[in-house]
């Protein structure tokens, strides 16, 4: 199968239907700065149209650069920080400090160096006590986060200052851009091969601990995670799949030969969401585009492993 190769800024006039469009960039470098234009056009694309932005961001590796790029000029400058309000994909249940934290990582690398307020940015915390031996915090703080989500995301004024009316609301319960990313194991934001979690159709938000699932990378407890600690047996907090999948965009960021296998398999292979939960990112009415640099594309159709 092969797969169409478009400017990432006009990505919104691909049918859903038609799947995600992939966009391979020759590296990593040139990955980054594409991804961050297409933030600055999201946003201005969603402030023009409802005079606010709302994004989710991820954490790992893959967008650490965009951020910084975001952070600096030129394109600090072009993005409304006035009317962005921030939201996360998924955080792990640690300190805020923590280097393992998502918040910690987009704030160092970003938010701390751009002019949005603090009230603009919306983390995911768990409550005191949580980590790998709390799941009542974990579910307790996932509640929060929908509670928080739903009240903003049903309430934020159009362009003109009205509040939307009831029948509006429903229409208005997304968020305008999702960035994510895939592990070597299939999964994004942290929903695990396997977990429960993957089969939540209600909730926006849900605990999960890291390694639930019998096809996840490797044992609770054990094991690197993806920014490269020891991730396996935490609890964590997710926007479930039936959440992102009504987003107006969404972007998945994945560069590196590590990563060259799995991207096909999601892309190409089987459908099998239990094994690959990056499947199930269909956006119902939105659009998905894969940003991929020509590592982790290598083993696409029409391309080969060097």
């Amino acid at each position: 199968m092969e797969h169409p190769t478009v400017d990432g800024a006009a990505f919104h006039a691909a049918a859903p239907a038609a799947g995600p469009l992939v966009v391979v960039h020759p590296d990593a470098e040139s990955l980054a700065w594409a991804a961050a234009a297409l933030f600055v056009e999201e946003a201005r694309r969603a402030v023009e149209t409802r005079g606010c932005f709302t994004v989710a961001l991820s954490g790992g590796s893959s967008p650490e650069r965009m951020y910084q790029l975001l952070a600096r000029p030129p394109f600090s400058g072009q993005v409304s920080w006035a009317k962005v309000h921030v939201f996360w994909s998924d955080e792990r249940c640690v300190d805020v400090h923590d280097p393992r934290s998502n918040e910690s990582m987009a704030r160092k690398n970003l938010l701390d160096h751009v002019p949005i307020a603090p009230g603009q940015i919306h983390p995911m915390r768990c409550r005191a006590g949580a980590g790998a031996n709390g799941p009542r915090d974990a579910s307790s703080s996932a509640d929060d986060y929908e509670h928080l989500l739903r009240s903003f995301l049903g309430a934020t004024r159009d362009v003109g200052g009205a509040w939307p009316s009831r029948g509006e609301r429903g229409k208005r319960e997304r968020l305008d851009f999702v960035l994510l990313g895939v592990g070597t194991d299939g999964h994004t934001a942290s929903l695990f091969p396997g977990s429960d979690a993957l089969r939540e159709t209600e909730r926006w938000v849900t605990p999960v601990i890291a390694g639930d699932g019998p096809g996840s990378d490797g044992p609770v407890g054990a094991g690197p995670d993806d920014r490269g600690g020891a991730g396996r047996g935490l609890w964590r907090i997710s926007l479930t799949a039936s959440f992102i999948n009504k987003a107006a965009s969404v972007l998945f960021l994945a560069s590196g030969r590590a990563k060259a296998a799995v991207v096909g398999e999601v892309l190409e292979g089987p459908i099998d969401p239990e094994r690959l939960p990056a499947q199930l990112v269909r956006p119902q009415s939105g659009t998905v585009v894969w940003y991929l640099d020509d590592d982790s594309a290598a083993l696409l159709a029409g391309r080969s492993s060097e």
